[in-house]
């Protein structure tokens, strides 16, 4: 992974730092879909929790942050989230 990453210009700090998002992207990624395992009764009285207090967490309570479980596709997201951030450092 490294050696990719510096063949795109990446540097020193730079570098260790897209090393270790991309390696935390993944493991946190992994832990948490082996280990965050809700039934369904669980994340709706999750939403409805975070429904009932909206006012305190509206981004979270609107976004079905909870019974959000597309794997897949949020961590391809996260990933290009981060390549991209991380090309845009690479001024290429």
């Amino acid at each position: 992974m490294q050696s990719g990453l510096a063949r795109a210009g990446l540097t020193d700090k730079r570098l260790n730092a897209a090393t270790w998002a991309l390696y935390n992207h993944v493991m946190g990624a992994t832990a948490t879909q082996s280990s965050l395992q809700l039934s369904a009764e669980e994340a709706r009285l999750g939403q409805e929790y975070l429904e009932s207090r909206r006012d305190r967490y509206p981004t979270v309570a609107a976004n079905n942050y909870i019974s959000d479980v597309d794997w897949d596709t949020s961590f391809t997201v996260g990933l290009e989230l981060l390549l991209d951030g991380i090309e845009a450092q690479t001024g290429s």
